[in-house]
């Protein structure tokens, strides 16, 4: 008995130990964490952009102006605290209760949807601490909330927390955020606004007002519901409040938008998760000066132009450049401009056509869906390269019936373009979807064209520094593979021909090769937008013209007008005096080589030629490695000869052929048990005559049609004449008889 109480004494002593030294490791370890008051309440936020060199163009400062409690509305705290912590005035900090049934919830859910941070132990995390999730950083946390709740009152740290709390766009507290989304002073706001101002703070940019309202009332009626159930407000207040539409303060419509708008919109993003250490940084971004100089000053020669303009220059990398707008990144309508994303390089891909595809261009009813070409103009026959060139709707529309709509849609999916299930149609090809896309994403999307089939996203931030550290940017530029180099190749090729026999031709006289797209939007009574998104080896220049409001412009404002007039002044600028652009990268799948002429405007169809085959007109064209043995398996499928006739004269027998367009003949003279080539119509006249001929014998040939193409010979059927006899006798030198047996 007294061995066992030794045992569990000394059991009992080294379990005392072991607990001392983990709280004296712990205290030890906590030691440098102290509560500093000053850093309660006075957070300063100062952010500078620097362009490619280094140079500063922009300085961002945000000092948080404080609002005492007083000036609060009720209505406004009872928001947060229904939402962020509702046992806040019955806890001393830490909500033992409300963390062990998160636990519990958690565990049962197989998740971590719940978490139990008060609003105290917030306060503490976005004021002293890092963002790190480790049990050194959680149990400071629980040492400096407590020490907080000890030496503040509850009234007190609500104060604190809103007005330090981070609302996205950079505004910190209630009174940055009030100003910012409402123009209104903090104790102007509703329950309403209250509402929306406690959903946000969980994530600002995914529950933004202005950039996801739909997902901002939702977040709004839980808040709304949660005061309700809470005691907050009664039912009238409730239902008064959940049917107010979300209204935002009203942004000045004067003011332009440039490339610092784009990039303190990508660092809210970035730094979302961690923006109680977004003070003090240095940001490198994408800015190039003598290029964003550029697009400032050409787009002055266009102010008096009633309506919005947008311009964005993209390099390869998905870098933005430079960046103007009058109206901000907003979505609108893409006309025709989406026509090489949906529809031609994804049926490329597919080999469903290839550029030189013949497709007929009349108005054509698509179980009651009829589009029309701009203007009502039609071009008959016309190939897939002319119908992009110039902009055809009723082929394009053609194309992505061939090729399918969920086809197209997965390709704009991956280019960044989003879709909704109403888009799911033929009007497709044309560009009419439910939200449209941003000038940025449309731009990004064509950059697919100068890397390969490879798509970067887009950015404008290269680096966050603080203190000559690097952020960590939780941001990722991983490239996706979108189409194969071949068929992107076959893409440049048509694009460059929008340039030179197109809608771009505006952009024809640069001295560079540069391929491009326009596009309309509108109807007989005016256009809404017109775009030209244009690129070269190094550069993607997007340019928007949009109606205001709901206004139209005049129908002259089209894609290939001021879009592409200023489009081609911007080119101009970037290459004035400097080295002419690289030229695009060119892949070595793709397949150039020569097309039958004749045979492609008499018959339509793509026949390879040889390049030796000097009697014969050809056209230079470029395939991918697919269309490429379509055509070759295709092209001629069995060589035929159309008919022949045979005749007896001047003791000759004359054999003339009518061959299909680029097929050739072996003639051979039947002897015996065997034969004997006499003729190749190879590079000759299709007429042979055969002067070895002599009386009272019987002359038979043999034909075989072949076609000869890329240094490849496929024969045909071999056909046998009818046979010649001649007299047994001669009759003068003018002798013949046709008799045929």
């Amino acid at each position: 008995m007294k061995k066992s109480l030794k045992i569990i004494l000394f059991t009992l002593s080294c379990v005392f130990i072991i607990v001392c030294g983990v709280l004296l490791s712990i205290s030890l370890t906590l030691k440098s964490y102290a509560l500093d008051e000053s850093k309660l309440i006075n957070l300063e936020s100062t952010v500078t952009f620097l362009d490619v060199d280094g140079n500063k163009f922009s300085e961002q400062s945000n000092g948080v102006e404080v609002t005492e409690l007083k000036n609060i509305p009720t209505h406004t705290q009872k928001a947060f605290i229904a939402v962020e912590d509702k046992r806040f005035y019955k806890h001393s900090g830490i909500d033992y209760k409300g963390m062990f049934r998160a636990i519990l919830n958690n565990v049962k859910s197989f998740s971590l949807k719940e978490g139990a941070s008060t609003i105290s132990q917030q306060l503490i995390k976005n004021t002293h601490l890092s963002n790190e999730k480790t049990l050194k950083r959680k149990l400071a946390e629980i040492k400096l909330t407590t020490k907080l709740e000890r030496e503040f009152s509850k009234d007190e740290i609500l104060e604190k927390y809103l007005n330090t709390i981070y609302f996205g766009d950079n505004c910190y507290g209630i009174t940055s955020a009030s100003r910012h989304y409402f123009d209104k002073k903090p104790d102007e706001l509703n329950i309403n606004e209250s509402a929306i101002l406690a959903g946000i703070i969980k994530a600002p940019s995914y529950y933004s007002p202005t950039l996801n309202p739909e997902k901002c009332m939702a977040r709004r009626n839980l808040v709304l519901k949660l005061m309700h159930e809470q005691g907050y407000i009664n039912k009238e207040e409730f239902n008064f409040a959940k049917a107010q539409l979300i209204e935002t303060r009203t942004v000045d419509k004067n003011n332009d938008y440039t490339f610092s708008y784009l990039a303190k919109k990508e660092l809210n993003e970035l730094t979302e998760k961690f923006p109680y250490q977004n003070h003090e940084i240095i940001v490198k971004t994408t800015l190039e000066p003598y290029i964003d100089e550029i697009v400032r000053e050409k787009i002055k020669n266009y102010n008096e132009i009633d309506c919005n303009k947008s311009i964005v220059v993209i390099n390869k990398n998905g870098e933005i450049v430079s960046y103007f707008s009058t109206c901000g990144d907003v979505y609108r309508q893409m006309g025709s401009i989406i026509k090489p994303l949906a529809v031609y390089a994804p049926a490329i891909e597919k080999n469903v056509v290839n550029s030189y595809t013949i497709l007929s261009d009349e108005k054509t009813d698509f179980s009651g869906y009829s589009p029309s070409n701009y203007n009502d103009k039609y071009y008959g026959d016309i190939s897939v390269k002319d119908s992009l060139a110039f902009s055809s709707n009723v082929c394009a529309v053609k194309i992505l019936n061939y090729l399918g709509v969920n086809n197209s849609i997965n390709y704009l999916d991956k280019l960044g373009v989003k879709t909704t299930k109403s888009d799911k149609s033929l009007a497709l090809a044309l560009g009419a979807t439910e939200n449209g896309a941003k000038l940025t994403q449309i731009a990004n999307a064509y950059n697919v064209f100068l890397n390969q089939g490879i798509l970067a996203k887009t950015s404008t931030i290269k680096s966050i520094t603080k203190n000559n550290i690097n952020f960590p940017m939780n941001y990722s530029k991983n490239k996706q593979k979108v189409f194969e180099p071949d068929s992107v190749d076959v893409m440049n090729d048509m694009l460059k021909n929008v340039v030179l026999n197109g809608t771009a031709k505006k952009l024809s006289f640069l001295g560079f090769d540069v391929c491009a797209k326009t596009g309309t939007v509108g109807n007989k009574n005016g256009n809404s937008d017109a775009y030209c998104i244009s690129y070269n080896g190094e550069y993607v220049i997007g340019v928007w013209f949009g109606a205001k409001d709901n206004s139209l412009l005049d129908n002259f404002i089209t894609g290939g007008g001021y879009p592409s007039m200023l489009s081609s002044e911007i080119w101009g600028g970037i290459y004035n005096n400097k080295q002419p652009p690289k030229p695009i990268d060119c892949s070595k799948n793709a397949i150039e080589t020569l097309i039958d002429k004749d045979c492609y405007e008499k018959d339509k169809e793509v026949i390879l030629s040889n390049e030796s085959d000097f009697n014969r007109a050809t056209i230079k064209a470029i395939f991918t490695k697919k269309a490429y043995e379509s055509i070759v398996s295709n092209s001629r499928k069995i060589p035929f000869i159309k008919n022949y006739n045979l005749s007896v004269k001047h003791n000759e027998i004359r054999i003339e052929l009518c061959l299909t367009q680029n097929s050739n003949a072996l003639i051979y003279k039947l002897n015996g048990n065997g034969k004997t080539l006499l003729y190749d119509t190879y590079n000759k006249d299709s007429t042979f005559i055969d002067k070895n001929v002599y009386p009272n014998n019987s002359y038979q040939y043999l034909i075989i049609p072949y076609y000869k193409v890329q240094n490849k010979i496929v024969f045909g059927k071999e056909m046998l004449t009818r046979k010649i006899k001649t007299p047994n006798k001669v009759l003068g030198d003018k002798w013949w008889v046709d008799d045929f047996s």
